[in-house]
């Protein structure tokens, strides 16, 4: 049996269905052995290790390169190496028009005044791996199963029904296209989906072209699944079609630390960030500070930005909190640099820690603040730090001026830090990967708006640290569901203004919260997290692969 996943993301990191197949990977595998591929757009070899094609595909690789189609054959380089075809579909780019022409005979897909790189080229690329399928269906007898992640994969399914080609077809959205405009144009998308007219609403908002090839593909999917409850009701409405199956998101917990080593993690993690928290405000009493942090896209009312900064605001007018608290919001974004501000203290800080090991009597916070030594002394307080990085047109920026509207200005206990790059373990000021910074902090802020699964709570609960994420969020309604611990949930289907208040309340609650009731948290967190492991969820694309293959009467 074959399986071919395909998605974008294959080798190409722009987003959270990177992590659903690179993480799910290794099962896979285990399940389908040298049956399963990944197949994803040739746009560099960064993340990609070339390999001999084998003699399989070699025939349908040079017909399509006749085609102006070029297959590249390799493996992924993650945890796993999963075989993977990349596809180069450059020259194939000329065969545009014809493409668009066939999709709206066939399905009425209409791409009259499509975007080039935005709609055009993945359809492309889609239609071009539709072909090779073809291929190698032609080729072999076993049976064949083509996963297909997400509108911009959707042409390979409509291309493979168009040939009546006896592969079964799997679709997945993980979000759909009508579902996340009508947000991010502050519709109230819960309230209206089901009176909504889904077609003349893509049409309204541009994306008409994008909503036909999503709709489609649902429609002539063998089988259509989606990755939660709530956007199985939302495609239900907008897509017209109930999902089959709903796949889940989980983690591959082999790769994480175990749960006995999260306490020598989260030290490693923890006094790195308060090193940094301490260089940048050398007055500030870290001795009871909570660290808190929201992750994600930069996406202001969806990710639920905007209410982090407004909850902020309200502790900021609390008297009653006394304790420091630093809220990270890493967003990353484009940037021209670290602020030399950040550099300088960061430099002074590790001048005075250098001064400090020289000279252990000394009481290191008094040495902070004293002249004792020129090398080591702050140049500055520099309460007004906001940002670590210098940002292109930065008096426009968002999430700045949410702080501006907020009066967040970190003149207080309360300080709001924007971290607008990858944590990569190499951005040359925490120096810590996405995973290790996770375990730093002590409480993770995810209070979506609109959110079909929710990797980031997953992922911060999975490092033994409590969250807080939202009704409107898959994840946050599996956690409900399941009655699970150590994860809070605030309800997003509330007035903006009340959400923001509930979620301060949240907030000010956990820290409030003994260091033991903390520890029991952090513990039921960790447990919970658990429930959304591979080895569980993965059983639901096994269940809907073989419902695809049963659709096309195919044994295995």
């Amino acid at each position: 049996m074959f399986v071919f996943e395909i998605s974008w993301e294959v080798c190409n990191k722009v987003g959270g269905i990177y992590t659903v197949i690179s993480s799910k990977n290794k099962l896979m595998q285990e399940k389908y052995g040298e049956g399963y591929f990944a197949i994803g757009p040739y746009e560099s070899e960064e993340h990609f290790i070339p390999e001999e094609v084998p003699e399989l595909f070699k025939d349908a690789f040079n017909e399509l390169r006749e085609r102006g189609i070029n297959c590249h054959y390799g493996r992924w380089d993650i945890d796993g190496n999963p075989k993977t075809i990349l596809i180069d579909f450059n020259y194939f780019c000329r065969e545009k028009d014809y493409i668009k022409t066939q999709l709206w005979n066939e399905f009425k897909i209409d791409s009259l005044g499509s975007d080039f790189n935005d709609f055009d080229r993945p359809v492309i690329w889609s239609w071009a791996i539709g072909m090779l399928i073809e291929k190698i269906r032609n080729r072999v007898d076993d049976p064949i199963v083509v996963q297909t992640h997400e509108w911009m994969c959707g042409t390979a399914l409509l291309y493979l029904k168009m040939q009546k080609a006896k592969v079964a077809k799997v679709f997945t959205t993980h979000a759909t296209m009508l579902g996340r405009t009508l947000i991010g144009n502050n519709q109230d998308l819960y309230s209206i989906q089901s009176k909504i007219k889904p077609e003349e609403e893509a049409k309204r908002y541009g994306i008409l072209s994008k909503f036909h090839v999503e709709k489609q593909s649902a429609l002539n999917a063998d089988i259509f699944t989606t990755v939660s409850d709530i956007t199985a009701e939302e495609a239900t409405h907008l897509l017209g079609k109930k999902p089959d199956v709903i796949t889940y998101n989980g983690l591959d917990f082999s790769i994480l630390p175990k749960s006995t080593e999260l306490d020598k993690v989260r030290y490693k993690s923890r006094t790195r960030l308060l090193e940094f928290v301490k260089a940048m405000f050398p007055r500030l009493n870290i001795d009871d500070v909570s660290l808190l942090a929201i992750y994600g896209r930069y996406e202001v009312k969806s990710k639920g930005i905007d209410a982090v900064a407004k909850a902020m605001s309200i502790l900021n007018s609390d008297t009653s909190i006394n304790k420091p608290i630093i809220c990270f919001f890493f967003i990353p974004g484009g940037t021209s640099g670290i602020r030399q501000e950040v550099l300088s203290n960061m430099s002074s800080m590790n001048k005075a820690k250098a001064y400090f090991e020289e000279r252990k009597e000394h009481i290191f916070l008094d040495l902070m603040n004293s002249g004792k030594a020129e090398s080591a002394k702050y140049e500055s307080d520099a309460p007004s730090i906001r940002c670590t990085h210098y940002l292109p047109n930065e008096e426009h920026d968002s999430i700045l001026g949410l702080f501006n509207l907020f009066g967040l200005n970190n003149d207080s206990n309360i300080k709001c830090i924007l971290f607008p790059v990858y944590l990569n373990g190499k951005d040359g000021i925490l120096n810590l990967d996405y995973v290790e910074s996770l375990a730093g902090i002590d409480l993770g802020l995810f209070p979506s708006l609109y959110e079909p699964w929710g990797y980031t709570p997953l992922e911060t609960s999975a490092m033994g640290v409590p969250s807080i994420t939202s009704n409107l969020a898959g994840f946050g309604r599996f956690i409900e569901k399941n009655n699970a611990d150590g994860i809070v949930i605030i309800d997003r289907v509330k007035e903006f203004n009340k959400a923001s208040e509930e979620l301060a309340m949240k907030i000010k609650d956990f820290i409030n919260l003994s260091e033991d009731e903390k520890l029991s948290m952090r513990i039921k967190a960790r447990g919970s997290a658990e429930m959304a492991n591979w080895r569980s969820f993965i059983l639901n694309y096994y269940e809907a692969y073989q419902k695809a293959l049963n659709r096309i009467n195919c044994n295995i």
